[in-house]
């Protein structure tokens, strides 16, 4: 969107007026036209309207678009959380759609792990009690995107989505959102939002000395430094010297054993909110 109204503007400098996709291909402004925006012209103006994969139009990808995940769960499809317990209420496991070889298991005495059909804006989600965790010991990386669709839902408000071997968490932690850590902050830890209850997106990205963190597909870092990827995942607490433990659902997490580009990661965002019901950009 911001390459098009580059774009437009500099047209409009040249010529005096607007144009549509095909003309600014024609006058070497754009490379191609996009397959995810198109331009209306009206009374000598223009707009965007979004089409293709934005979020809220009907193009919107329904399968995950970047294929071979290092790690996926996925709390629609009912058959990857296996259940225990009398009436089978309690989460055992949280299996992996993507290698198939990083189950998150429950590792806790307690079974406070459970499962909701309707957790996440009517959607299916593993719901924690700020009690209890998921995890797996799989080292990922050196390079990884990571994506998480969750939100808080009670008094404790610390880490949704961590790692177990090192200290690593995105999104949540200490009763605020907007936080990644990993193991060194990247985020400002004390100026972040307090949390809410909202279902939200967060995607990060490390490897190469360098780490960015997004909310809803709005940047909210980036910089260089010794960052380092999830050694172990974990939903619902933290890693293996804290008990930072948060009351949540957890609708879907994916990690990539590399760094996406940004119209892959984009398209993966889109997929996410379009399923999930959240609107990027908020």
């Amino acid at each position: 969107a911001r390459t098009m109204k580059t774009a437009e503007e500099t047209q409009f400098a040249k010529t005096g007026f607007y144009t549509d996709e095909a003309g600014l291909v024609s006058n070497g402004l754009l490379s191609a036209q996009s397959s995810m925006h198109d331009i209306n012209l009206s009374g000598g103006k223009y707009a965007l309207v979004d089409t293709g994969s934005c979020v809220g139009s009907s193009s919107a990808p329904t399968t995950l678009p970047v294929a071979s995940p290092a790690a996926w769960f996925d709390a629609t499809d009912a058959a990857s959380v296996a259940l225990t317990g009398a009436g089978s209420q309690y989460v055992a496991s949280w299996n992996d759609k993507g290698s198939g070889s990083s189950n998150l298991v429950n590792a806790t005495s307690s079974a406070t792990v459970t499962y909701s059909p309707t957790a996440i804006n009517g959607h299916p989600a593993v719901v924690t009690t700020g009690a209890a965790i998921l995890r797996n010991a799989t080292q990922y990386g050196p390079s990884v995107t990571v994506f998480v669709i969750a939100r808080m839902t009670g008094a404790a408000k610390q880490r949704i989505v961590s790692a177990w071997n090192n200290n690593w968490l995105l999104g949540w932690w200490n009763g605020m959102e907007n936080e990644a850590y990993f193991d060194g902050w990247l985020t400002a830890p004390w100026s972040a939002p307090a949390s809410t209850t909202n279902a939200l997106i967060y995607a990060a990205t490390t490897g190469n000395g360098q780490a960015t963190a997004w909310r809803n597909g709005t940047q909210l870092a980036t910089a260089a430094g010794s960052f380092t990827p999830p050694s172990g995942l974990v939903v619902g607490g933290a890693y293996a010297a804290t008990n930072e433990y948060s009351a949540a659902n957890i609708g879907e997490v994916i990690v990539y054993n590399s760094i996406l580009t940004p119209a892959q990661r984009q398209s993966v965002e889109s997929y996410l909110a379009a399923k999930w019901g959240v609107t990027l950009g908020s």
